[in-house]
């Protein structure tokens, strides 16, 4: 069983070699391997952890809570309350996003 630091310390080594410009998943498996001193398929176990999370973040961060501000999505928007400069709605907190415009 692998223990917590371990585990830590391979997903920063992964991290530093994508960083780093590498992009070849074996290449990166076995520098990762070496540096760690872990054989390949704890790097491979804890590589597939760390794309699961990556990907749960990135779906936190990409919700849908986020609206165009040109559109009129409740009473608030509908009065045109907002500014180009709001980043959330002034009275319900809905976050803008104005990267469409």
């Amino acid at each position: 069983m692998m223990k917590t630091t371990q585990i830590q310390t391979i997903k920063t080594e992964l991290l530093l070699a994508l960083n780093g410009g590498m992009n070849n998943k074996q290449e990166i498996y076995t520098i990762v391997a070496q540096k760690t001193n872990t054989p390949r398929p704890t790097v491979r176990r804890v590589a597939s952890a760390l794309k699961k999370e990556l990907q749960q973040y990135h779906t936190i961060l990409a919700d849908t809570n986020r609206i165009h501000a040109a559109y009129d999505c409740s009473e608030c928007h509908a009065k045109r309350c907002i500014k180009r400069s709001d980043n959330r709605c002034p009275k319900c907190q809905v976050i803008l996003d104005w990267s469409d415009e």
